[in-house]
């Protein structure tokens, strides 16, 4: 690792910036359900004026 990295500086640092964009997705992954959850409660707040129109 330590000779790969000395040859290959940048192909290195890209390898390891993959991983931490991998977990930055089931970051976002977890913020949407986050806002799905959120979005039930207008949702059903929606049908109280549906039903009086």
């Amino acid at each position: 690792m330590l000779y790969t990295r000395m040859l290959h500086p940048e192909a290195c640092a890209i390898d390891y910036q993959f991983p931490i964009t991998n977990y930055q997705f089931p970051i976002t992954n977890y913020q949407f359900p986050i806002t799905n959850s959120q979005l039930p409660i207008p949702n059903s707040q929606l049908p109280i004026p549906n039903s009086q129109l």
